[in-house]
């Protein structure tokens, strides 16, 4: 489900993945992967999923002149017929030049 987050909320929540400590947060479930390296996995596992997945429906997404950082929510079909939602969180800082 969307989080409809306004940007200090989006910011909020990428903050916790760039802390020297980072946490892959799953809810509404409250679990916590952490670690560096815990991060990580996560992210190797997830990535092909996510991006298997089609159509994904942009939410929220904010751009400033040093990254950007938005949510999409993906649609997941179930065994009985009915749908799944879920969000997915994504962000940069670019690099000055």
């Amino acid at each position: 489900m969307p989080t409809h987050l306004d940007l200090a909320g989006m910011i909020a929540v990428s903050d916790i993945h760039g802390h020297p400590e980072p946490c892959w947060l799953i809810e509404p479930s409250g679990i916590c992967i952490a670690s560096t390296e815990g991060v990580a996995q996560m992210y190797l596992r997830m990535f092909p999923l996510i991006g298997a997945m089609a159509d994904p429906e942009v939410v929220n997404t904010w751009f400033a002149d040093d990254g950007f950082i938005g949510e999409v929510r993906i649609s997941k079909p179930r065994s009985d017929g009915g749908t799944s939602h879920s969000s997915q969180f994504v962000w940069a800082n670019l690099p000055a030049i």
